[in-house]
């Protein structure tokens, strides 16, 4: 074989050696992209369920905080104040003859 034909083989070895290199190089770029695709998408698909249970979960905190308010605002009434002393405590407002007034 003469030396030419060598150095022609040589370097259509390294040109099919580069090229086959540049293909599993692309190839595993490929490979690698999707399988990040399908766990981004999976990620987000689980985040999102997530998302609706904490705001299910808000919506019914919130329902549960509107009905204590008025629980509160209904258990603090003056008039149920006053007939809660006078029931079950047997207070009653003093005579205005028990008053002492103290002045600054």
């Amino acid at each position: 074989m003469s030396s030419t034909k060598y150095a022609a083989k040589r370097k259509n070895t390294k040109q099919q050696w580069q090229h086959n290199l540049l293909l599993s190089t692309i190839g595993m770029s490929l490979l690698l992209s999707s399988v990040g695709i399908v766990y981004v998408k999976h990620s987000t698909r689980q985040m999102f369920g997530e998302l609706h249970q904490l705001q299910a979960s808000r919506d019914q905190l919130n329902t549960e905080w509107t009905q204590l308010l008025l629980e509160q605002g209904t258990l603090t009434t003056d008039g149920r104040v006053d007939a809660i002393a006078n029931d079950a405590l047997k207070m009653r407002t003093p005579r205005p003859r028990d008053m002492i007034w103290v002045k600054q």
